[in-house]
């Protein structure tokens, strides 16, 4: 009885242990820089410009195949020292980042591929910006005999960088190829 109760002590104190740390390492967001309302005020608002971005997006899979981003939300993001700073936290680096202000949802745009995975922004300021989605899909699994064995999550980030010249055309592809 001694000994089970010591192997008892044992457990339960290991589950607290575990607990303690698990808790200490949850996720927690990562508090935002304070906007910088005077960059922002410096540039135009989106909507304003005589610039058209177009483009497609699209994600070559484990097989070879091109996965058009049909409906996917393409998003034109001003790079500024606020959406710079989330592109290298969140974006590239995964983390959770705390709420947008709401005043910089002015200065960005965003709009629903077709279904080829093509996409249009019009009236664009001039200026540098990041062109960002997420797509993903089950890819199937095949056995050495072609037969579906299961399907496998495939996508993930696509990106780039663009400067914008006032009244240009711009064509960005959208690709992890």
């Amino acid at each position: 009885a001694l000994i089970k109760k010591i192997m008892l002590n044992r457990i339960l104190t290991g589950v607290l242990i575990l607990a303690f740390f698990i808790g200490c390492s949850s996720t927690k967001e990562i508090q935002r820089m304070t906007f910088p309302a005077a960059e922002y005020d410096k540039l135009p608002k989106a909507g304003t410009g005589k610039a058209r971005v177009s483009g497609e997006a699209f994600f070559v899979s484990s097989w070879g195949d091109a996965k058009k981003c049909a409906g996917a939300t393409i998003y034109l993001y001003r790079k500024t020292s606020y959406t710079e700073e989330w592109f290298r936290v969140s974006v590239l680096g995964g983390k959770a980042m705390s709420e947008w202000d709401p005043r910089v949802k002015e200065y960005n745009i965003y709009v629903k591929a077709d279904a080829e995975g093509k996409f249009e922004f019009f009236n664009v300021s001039e200026g540098e910006y990041y062109v960002i989605t997420w797509y993903y899909w089950d890819q199937p699994q095949r056995n050495a005999y072609g037969n579906v064995i299961g399907t496998k999550k495939e996508g993930g980030l696509l990106h780039s960088e663009v400067n914008i010249a006032n009244g240009s055309n711009y064509k960005v592809i959208l690709t992890n190829k």
